[in-house]
């Protein structure tokens, strides 16, 4: 406003100067109970792809808190896996989202499904549910539960993932296998796979005969498969060292793994009993000579494509697979990027350390295999909701 006068004839002019005030960003919680607030796909892909747009809050597990400013971060009180802790941390994280009052929210887990439909009849927010794992053949077809409590466990989270169905305004899939598994998806889902973010690395930091096994730690995965495999190269060469880095869920696993590298200088834990963050694992996959991926056959993961093949592509990183499904490794064919299939043998060993020691085995990356692609859908989706 502004004020003027003349003489004895005052006169008085306003002008008024009204600067559009910005409209606010949409606030968007996306939440979990297990995953890490650093997590890779929660907050770097998820919650960072939408954090220009939108009023970003992320609710997750204690962890170093991420470098990213554009995000509000919250958290609760630290639990282990297996406690009651854990079944209260969903009212935790209730009360909140009640606080906050978000536009959307994105769920990862099944475990807030519930809370997910107090906010849906309280607040008429919109509701995306995430799904990152098929969690009724996990729990059937690992070890995670007691074998007789499997069947009725796994009943429990269909029918609670298919009774709160007309709440769902959309659904996020991690992987395309999951269209077909999951019927209650009906045609309101979009296929946002876990592809890696562009890293720019040296490959001139790399230690052939450093070879990684990264991500969750456990049989299913493979990591007493990655250990045997050293050994048997290391008795070869002594150059050969391994570096297990990742969560060990599981204490009687953990306590195996632990026996079976104590005496092992070669070998190397990282994490084990506690979270590693994703960035200390990215770091040594961009210094390592190789990636090992060597799930067992297991229902739970058959037609899935495990985020750490993404990550090691991503970084150029030869890939040693133990008893792959073919579609990896027609995918890595397809980009031409250096992998070795791997079946124990004397004559198998000498030539896999060939290959290792071989300047030529080392990829590029292939932007049709980034995350920014799948970027492009996340954003087409939520913009629909919002």
């Amino acid at each position: 406003m502004y004020f003027a006068s003349k003489g004895n004839n005052t006169k008085y002019r306003f002008i008024v100067s009204i600067t559009a005030m910005p409209e606010a960003k949409k606030r968007i919680a996306i939440a979990s109970v297990l995953k890490p607030l650093d997590d890779t796909r929660m907050t770097e892909k998820i919650a960072s792809s939408l954090a220009d747009d939108y009023d970003v809050h992320v609710i997750g597990f204690p962890s170093p808190l991420p470098e990213d400013s554009r995000m509000t971060y919250h958290t609760f009180r630290a639990f282990s896996r297996l406690s009651f802790s854990r079944w209260f941390a969903s009212f935790r994280i209730l009360k909140i989202l009640l606080q906050l009052r978000p536009s959307v929210l994105i769920i990862t887990t099944h475990e807030l499904l519930l809370s997910a439909f107090a906010l849906k009849i309280f607040l008429q927010a919109k509701v995306v549910y995430d799904v990152q794992e098929n969690y009724t053949l996990n729990v059937r077809y690992t070890e995670a539960f007691p074998a007789l409590l499997r069947p009725l466990i796994a009943l429990y989270l269909r029918l609670k993932e298919i009774i709160t169905t007309p709440f769902i305004d959309h659904y996020l899939i991690a992987e395309k296998v999951y269209a077909q598994q999951l019927p209650f998806l009906g045609q309101r889902y979009s296929i946002i796979e876990n592809k890696a973010l562009q890293k720019k690395l040296d490959p001139q930091q790399r230690d052939n005969f450093h070879l990684v096994f990264t991500g969750t730690l456990s049989r299913s995965t493979g990591m007493f498969r990655a250990v045997e495999l050293a050994t048997r190269l290391h008795a070869i060469d002594e150059n050969v060292r391994l570096t297990l880095i990742g969560h060990v869920s599981r204490h009687a696993e953990l306590a195996e793994l632990e026996d079976q590298i104590r005496s092992l200088q070669y070998i190397e834990l990282i994490g084990g009993a506690s979270l590693v963050s994703h960035g200390k694992i990215i770091d040594l996959i961009g210094k390592a000579g190789a990636g090992i991926i060597a799930y067992e056959m297991n229902p739970a993961t058959a037609g899935r494509t495990p985020t750490k093949l993404y990550e090691y592509y991503s970084a150029g990183l030869p890939i040693i697979f133990i008893a792959p499904e073919k579609s990896w490794t027609d995918l890595m064919a397809a980009s031409s990027h250096p992998f070795i299939a791997f079946a124990a043998s004397d004559q198998a060993d000498l030539r896999l350390l060939s290959w290792l020691g071989d300047p030529k085995s080392r990829g590029t990356f292939n932007t049709s295999l980034s995350w920014e692609n799948e970027e492009i859908e996340l954003k087409r989706a939520i913009s629909a909701l919002s």
